[in-house]
């Protein structure tokens, strides 16, 4: 009888825990698409499941003589990869491993090279928990531009609350590119050997004029406001390469890591990545303004640029003023003709939706950016001053959308028009003047600035 009961009682215990076991399953981590048995990595922080064995796809080589850019997976070796990672990653930032939000990664069969490696996260009420979703054969860099991406995130939502972090698009391209160059390549395809010694943390990034095509980097407009193609291109694409740059500058300022992991553990506490991004560079940089000046300084020396390569005075002023007009298709009061009208910005401030004029003028500001870079020194400060105004612009014009409140003062967008229109017509009147100076015959015309 005794023993009977003693059965019973350890069916109903062994029955309770399976559905304790459930119940976890349920509220904490998200479920696997698929069954298989499951591998912690080393910080516990990694959870890899998978099917118990794929079969390699029709796409990938079956004998070593055959090259390919796919590696497979199982999940010691993903365990393994993911911990690197992590690994190179702290060591950058010169941070210890204090993970909160746990990583659940999935490995599913490959059906071929472009298979996706998909990356989410999901806010439970202990914190932040990630989910990935990785193809059996995967391209190494794709793999390592996931697991940076997952683990900035992770990094940066510790003390976060539900609301998404807003990091900047060119921290998580760059860091890849980065991590990849300083391990030769080899932090994702030789997981079973030592990683310090494939690691040189000094090393200039490599082939860069080459990775850049001969062109210009983009600058620190640019990198901010990417167009969504650049993002979406390949691994190793220009705007990669130019992140690339812009984390090695950020990385060799005096104590640059630091600096970048305290911008990610200050980050939840600000609305936007500005913010927290100057507090954390605050022994370098005072304003945005003070970046853009560091990275176009850094430009000028990375392409090489003589300043006899500058534009001249007329070319300036022939450039300056094609970026400062807009030509629009106007229809004709009956709609039976167009013509094209020439429209300034004024124009464009004061008549235009604010939907419709912040892309153009985020073009316009990049253009006069890039002109900065070859622009006559007669005109470099003008050139500025355009631009900085409209960058002042739309910084007040989204304040005062982000307030809920009555729109007063500083805050109202009538103002931030009104302040914009007499800054512009200001620059116009001095752009003018400067004109009508190169036009008299005389030393302005052939002259040198200070001769």
């Amino acid at each position: 009888m005794t023993q009977r009961f003693a059965s019973r009682a350890a069916k109903s215990f062994h029955w309770l825990c399976l559905l304790g076991c459930l119940m976890l399953a349920l509220c904490g981590a998200p479920a696997f698409a698929e069954s298989g048995f499951a591998v912690r990595s080393r910080s516990d922080q990694f959870i890899i499941q998978g099917p118990r064995e794929t079969l390699p796809s029709v796409g990938f080589p079956n004998t070593p003589s055959v090259g390919t850019n796919l590696i497979r997976l199982e999940q010691a070796r993903l365990a393994v990869i993911c911990e690197r990672v992590k690994q190179a990653l702290l060591q950058e930032l010169g941070a210890p491993d204090r993970w909160r939000g746990r990583i659940f990664l999935q490995i599913y069969p490959a059906k071929g090279a472009s298979d996706p490696v998909l990356v989410k996260a999901t806010f439970t009420n202990p914190g932040w928990v990630y989910r990935m979703e990785v193809p059996s054969e995967v391209a190494p860099m794709r793999l390592l531009a996931a697991l940076v991406e997952v683990i900035l995130q992770e990094i940066a939502g510790r003390n976060a609350g539900p609301r998404e972090l807003e990091l900047p698009p060119w921290l998580a391209p760059g860091m890849t590119a980065y991590l990849n160059a300083v391990t030769s390549g080899n932090l994702i395809v030789e997981a079973d050997k030592p990683m310090m010694g494939m690691y040189k943390r000094n090393a200039l990034p490599y082939k860069f004029r080459d990775k850049l095509g001969g062109r210009v980097p983009l600058n620190f407009d640019e990198l901010n406001w990417p167009d969504e193609e650049w993002l979406q291109g390949p691994p190793g694409n220009f705007y990669e390469a130019c992140a690339h740059l812009f984390i090695y500058q950020l990385l060799r300022l005096r104590d640059g890591g630091a600096c970048l992991a305290q911008f990610l553990s200050e980050s939840p506490r600000h609305l936007n990545w500005q913010t927290a991004f100057l507090k954390a560079f605050a022994q370098h940089f005072a304003s945005l303004r003070d970046v853009e000046k560091w990275w176009s300084l850094h430009l000028v020396a990375f392409s090489g640029r003589d300043p006899s390569q500058a534009f001249s005075l007329a070319e300036s002023q022939e450039k300056l003023g094609e970026i400062l007009s807009t030509p629009v298709r106007v229809h004709s009061p009956t709609n039976r003709t167009t013509f094209r009208v020439e429209m300034s910005l004024q124009d464009i401030i004061s008549g235009w939706e604010p939907t419709r004029q912040k892309p153009l003028l985020r073009q316009k500001i990049l253009q006069l950016q890039a002109l900065r870079l070859r622009v006559s020194p007669h005109l470099l400060t003008l050139t500025e001053d355009y631009r900085q105004t409209l960058v002042e612009y739309l910084d007040r014009r989204e304040k005062s959308l982000r307030n809920t409140s009555k729109n007063s003062g500083t805050d109202s967008p009538k103002l931030a028009v009104r302040s914009a229109l007499e800054r512009l017509l200001l620059l116009d009147d001095i752009r003018l003047d400067l004109n009508k100076q190169a036009a008299r015959p005389g030393p302005a015309e052939v002259g040198k600035p200070g001769e």
